[in-house]
C-alpha cells in the first residue's frame, strides 16, 4: 500500500479516536502526510515486516511495532527499529 495513503489514513483513523501506529520503509513520505505514531524499519519495498514465509521474525518486527502503541508519550512519536534487512538463505 501507497505510504501516503497509508499515513492520510491513520489521521483519518485518530481523529476518530483511535490510537494508531505504522510501519513506513520511507519515513519522510509518512512524516509530510502527518502521521502521528510511526516505526521506520530499514527493510525492501513491499515487504515491510520481512521475508515472506518467516514468520518468526515477522512476528517479533509486529510485536515491536505494536509495543510503540503502549509506550508512546503521545502522537508525534516517530521510531527507528533496531531491525535491519538480512536475507538468510538456505
Amino acid at each position: 500500500m501507497c505510504h501516503q495513503t497509508v499515513g492520510l489514513m491513520q489521521g483519518r483513523i485518530e481523529k476518530a479516536g483511535i490510537p494508531c501506529v505504522s510501519v513506513t520503509l520511507r519515513p519522510e513520505i509518512t512524516f509530510h502526510t502527518g502521521a502521528s505514531r510511526s516505526v521506520y524499519l530499514r527493510f525492501r519495498m513491499g515487504q515491510p515486516i520481512g521475508e515472506a514465509g518467516a514468520k518468526d521474525a515477522q512476528l517479533l518486527v509486529l510485536r515491536a511495532v505494536l509495543a510503540v502503541l503502549g509506550s508512546a508519550a503521545g502522537p508525534e512519536t516517530h521510531l527507528e527499529a533496531p531491525f535491519r534487512w538480512r536475507r538468510v538463505r538456505a
